[in-house]
């Protein structure tokens, strides 16, 4: 069963029967990190320059950019914590992890999981940015998110947003962020860039 939760009391009913769970979370709760102890659960980190993933938030969402920081610094301090706790793959979006074969491989590794070559590439050809985007853009034909395609709205199985696949800028921030806001994303995040190797 798979699905984007936060805490234990957003995972979906019957969750309790399934024989693999495999949780999303941007900002997991202490009740998620006791489950991941506890049940020695298998972790995979996906991470971004913070400034990036700032700007991405106020453009994709138009949050502003104080709320946009709260978020990814909560975020960022808990991946931190996770890194050392589990030592676990990281996938960082600079080296366009998306766009590599070998991630579906990984994963599969860290669900335990055996699949042959040919089942690893037809899973990949099925989720290409350029698919994903297509089926995307029939949920939003179908009027999935709404009648204005919110893009806070989601599709629960897969959890993707209206334009949930972006325009794969490295550096946006530059033109998203002032210097200022620059700065202060630094500032807190810094034990972030220093663990995942961006540079301050």
């Amino acid at each position: 069963m798979q699905f984007y939760a936060d805490n234990v009391d957003s995972f979906p009913e019957g969750a309790e029967g399934a024989s693999i769970l495999v949780v999303k979370a941007h900002i997991p709760s202490r009740s998620v990190q006791f489950l991941t102890s506890f049940a020695a659960a298998g972790v995979l980190l996906t991470v971004r320059d913070p400034r990036d993933a700032i700007a991405s938030v106020m453009q994709r969402f138009g949050h502003p950019f104080d709320g946009a920081l709260a978020e990814i610094a909560k975020g960022a301090a808990l991946m931190v914590n996770f890194a050392k706790l589990y030592d676990p793959p990281i996938f960082q979006y600079e080296r366009r992890f998306y766009d590599d074969p070998e991630t579906v491989q990984e994963v599969a590794r860290l669900l335990k999981v055996r699949l042959s070559p040919s089942e690893s590439e037809r899973i990949f050809a099925a989720y290409t940015r350029e698919k994903v985007g297509r089926m995307i853009r029939r949920l939003e034909e179908r009027g999935l998110f709404g009648p204005n395609a919110d893009p806070d709205r989601f599709e629960p199985r897969s959890h993707w947003h209206p334009g949930h696949v972006g325009n794969l800028i490295i550096g946006k921030y530059r033109e998203a962020l002032s210097p200022k806001q620059q700065r202060a994303t630094l500032s807190i995040t810094k034990e972030f860039c220093r663990a995942f190797g961006y540079c301050l």
